[in-house]
């Protein structure tokens, strides 16, 4: 509900500081490559679980290091896919589809 409130008054350019911040350009990276990361990460997280030799106690120092492998390797997978995957389909659409 709050994220509704929050995008109904940005659209009717009442955020103030708020709409300021969320239509930086600052965010334009990362809005490229969220939606990839977001649909790779399971099949890391699934392969993190596959590749472990046995269920062993996790400190929060290995927590922590996981956490940041896997976030590391799907975004670096995301920016490939949209590199080598997105962006040259996204230029035969504008090329062939939109005339």
């Amino acid at each position: 509900l709050g994220v509704a409130i929050l995008s109904l008054i940005c659209f009717l350019k009442q955020g103030g500081l708020v709409q300021l911040i969320m239509e930086s350009k600052c965010w334009l990276p990362m809005s490229l490559v969220s939606y990839s990361i977001y649909l790779m990460h399971p099949a890391f997280l699934t392969l993190n679980l596959v590749e472990r030799p046995f269920m062993s106690y996790l400190t929060y120092y290995i927590y922590i290091l996981t956490f940041l492998g896997i976030l590391f390797i799907a975004f670096l997978a995301a920016v490939l896919l949209n590199a080598f995957v997105e962006v040259p389909f996204g230029q035969l659409q504008k090329k062939y589809m939109w005339r």
